[in-house]
Protein backbone atom coordinates (compact mmCIF):
# COMPACT_ATOMS: atom_id res chain seq x y z
CA UNK A 1 0.00 0.00 0.00
CA UNK A 2 0.79 3.24 -0.67
CA UNK A 3 0.12 4.86 3.20
CA UNK A 4 -0.13 2.73 5.93
CA UNK A 5 -3.94 3.71 6.26
CA UNK A 6 -6.74 1.99 3.88
CA UNK A 7 -8.90 4.00 1.78
CA UNK A 8 -12.22 5.96 3.37
CA UNK A 9 -14.23 2.95 1.79
CA UNK A 10 -12.10 0.13 2.89
CA UNK A 11 -11.81 1.60 6.17
CA UNK A 12 -16.10 2.74 6.61
CA UNK A 13 -16.26 -0.90 5.49
CA UNK A 14 -13.93 -2.60 8.08
CA UNK A 15 -15.63 -0.41 10.88
CA UNK A 16 -19.00 -1.05 9.82
CA UNK A 17 -18.32 -4.92 10.92
CA UNK A 18 -16.60 -4.34 14.01
CA UNK A 19 -12.71 -4.50 12.22
CA UNK A 20 -11.98 -1.10 12.78
CA UNK A 21 -8.34 -1.91 13.42
CA UNK A 22 -7.54 -3.48 10.63
CA UNK A 23 -7.75 -0.11 8.66
CA UNK A 24 -4.19 1.05 9.93
CA UNK A 25 -0.61 -0.17 9.58
CA UNK A 26 -1.63 -2.73 7.15
CA UNK A 27 1.33 -4.44 7.04
CA UNK A 28 1.18 -7.26 9.56
CA UNK A 29 -2.53 -6.94 9.21
CA UNK A 30 -2.84 -8.31 5.84
CA UNK A 31 -3.09 -11.58 6.30
CA UNK A 32 -6.15 -10.55 8.64
CA UNK A 33 -7.21 -8.57 6.14
CA UNK A 34 -7.74 -11.00 3.44
CA UNK A 35 -8.59 -13.31 5.60
CA UNK A 36 -11.94 -10.94 6.39
CA UNK A 37 -12.98 -10.26 2.84
CA UNK A 38 -12.65 -13.97 2.50
CA UNK A 39 -14.99 -14.61 5.41
CA UNK A 40 -17.61 -11.53 4.98
CA UNK A 41 -18.09 -12.11 0.91
CA UNK A 42 -21.20 -12.22 -0.33
CA UNK A 43 -22.96 -15.87 -0.94
CA UNK A 44 -24.12 -17.09 -3.69
CA UNK A 45 -28.08 -16.36 -2.21
CA UNK A 46 -27.39 -12.96 -1.87
CA UNK A 47 -29.31 -10.48 -4.66
CA UNK A 48 -26.79 -9.85 -7.38
CA UNK A 49 -26.70 -6.35 -6.91
CA UNK A 50 -27.67 -5.80 -3.59
CA UNK A 51 -26.30 -2.76 -1.77
CA UNK A 52 -24.14 -5.08 0.65
CA UNK A 53 -22.73 -6.43 -2.48
CA UNK A 54 -21.86 -3.39 -3.40
CA UNK A 55 -20.57 -2.04 -0.63
CA UNK A 56 -18.17 -5.42 -0.20
CA UNK A 57 -17.26 -4.99 -3.94
CA UNK A 58 -16.68 -1.42 -3.39
CA UNK A 59 -14.65 -1.86 -0.19
CA UNK A 60 -12.48 -4.49 -1.58
CA UNK A 61 -11.42 -2.55 -5.09
CA UNK A 62 -10.50 0.77 -2.67
CA UNK A 63 -8.67 -1.79 -0.87
CA UNK A 64 -6.77 -3.20 -3.94
CA UNK A 65 -6.30 0.13 -5.42
CA UNK A 66 -4.18 1.13 -2.53
CA UNK A 67 -1.86 -1.88 -2.53
CA UNK A 68 1.25 -2.13 -4.36
CA UNK A 69 1.64 -5.26 -6.26
CA UNK A 70 5.04 -5.55 -4.52
CA UNK A 71 2.64 -7.60 -1.69
CA UNK A 72 1.85 -9.96 -4.41
CA UNK A 73 0.71 -12.95 -2.05
CA UNK A 74 -2.30 -10.97 -0.30
CA UNK A 75 -2.45 -8.62 -3.78
CA UNK A 76 -3.61 -11.46 -5.73
CA UNK A 77 -5.89 -13.23 -3.08
CA UNK A 78 -8.06 -10.05 -3.05
CA UNK A 79 -7.87 -9.77 -6.78
CA UNK A 80 -9.11 -13.32 -6.85
CA UNK A 81 -12.29 -12.10 -4.17
CA UNK A 82 -13.08 -9.50 -6.33
CA UNK A 83 -12.86 -11.44 -9.57
CA UNK A 84 -14.76 -14.18 -8.44
CA UNK A 85 -17.68 -11.98 -6.95
CA UNK A 86 -17.90 -10.02 -10.29
CA UNK A 87 -17.67 -13.23 -12.65
CA UNK A 88 -20.52 -14.89 -10.44
CA UNK A 89 -22.91 -11.99 -11.33
CA UNK A 90 -24.79 -11.68 -14.36
CA UNK A 91 -23.12 -9.77 -17.05
CA UNK A 92 -26.12 -7.85 -18.74
CA UNK A 93 -27.36 -6.91 -15.07
CA UNK A 94 -24.42 -5.68 -14.82
CA UNK A 95 -23.75 -3.40 -17.46
CA UNK A 96 -27.06 -1.73 -17.21
CA UNK A 97 -27.14 -1.18 -13.43
CA UNK A 98 -26.06 2.55 -12.90
CA UNK A 99 -24.85 1.76 -9.42
CA UNK A 100 -22.47 -0.26 -10.54
CA UNK A 101 -20.99 1.80 -13.42
CA UNK A 102 -18.56 4.13 -11.69
CA UNK A 103 -17.06 0.91 -9.37
CA UNK A 104 -17.08 -1.48 -13.28
CA UNK A 105 -15.20 1.78 -14.74
CA UNK A 106 -12.49 1.88 -12.03
CA UNK A 107 -12.01 -1.76 -12.14
CA UNK A 108 -11.58 -1.92 -15.60
CA UNK A 109 -8.97 1.07 -15.79
CA UNK A 110 -7.18 -0.98 -12.52
CA UNK A 111 -7.05 -4.23 -15.08
CA UNK A 112 -9.08 -6.29 -12.86
CA UNK A 113 -11.79 -6.73 -15.56
CA UNK A 114 -11.13 -7.21 -18.82
CA UNK A 115 -12.29 -3.86 -20.78
CA UNK A 116 -13.44 -6.22 -24.19
CA UNK A 117 -16.43 -7.37 -21.23
CA UNK A 118 -16.61 -4.79 -19.09
CA UNK A 119 -15.71 -1.71 -20.63
CA UNK A 120 -17.25 0.28 -22.29
CA UNK A 121 -19.90 -0.30 -25.51
CA UNK A 122 -18.40 0.47 -28.64
CA UNK A 123 -20.85 3.21 -30.72
CA UNK A 124 -20.63 1.12 -33.52
CA UNK A 125 -20.72 -2.35 -34.78
CA UNK A 126 -17.98 -4.44 -36.00
CA UNK A 127 -17.89 -5.10 -39.31
CA UNK A 128 -16.76 -8.68 -40.48
CA UNK A 129 -14.82 -9.83 -43.08
CA UNK A 130 -17.60 -11.27 -45.30
CA UNK A 131 -19.70 -7.77 -45.46
CA UNK A 132 -16.86 -5.90 -46.53
CA UNK A 133 -15.53 -8.23 -48.95
CA UNK A 134 -19.22 -7.99 -50.40
CA UNK A 135 -19.30 -4.03 -50.17
CA UNK A 136 -16.19 -3.74 -52.33
CA UNK A 137 -17.60 -6.46 -54.81
CA UNK A 138 -20.89 -4.68 -54.67
CA UNK A 139 -18.96 -0.93 -55.39
CA UNK A 140 -16.85 -2.38 -58.10
CA UNK A 141 -19.79 -3.96 -60.60
CA UNK A 142 -21.86 -0.47 -59.96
Amino acid sequence: MQNSCLPAAAAGFLAARGEADLAGGFREKLPALVRFFRENAPGPEAAPLSPGRLEYLTALLSCLSAMDEQLYEHYRALADLFRDQVFRLPQEELLADSAWDSLRKEAVALRFLSEELYGETPSRPRIGVPEIYGRICGEGKA
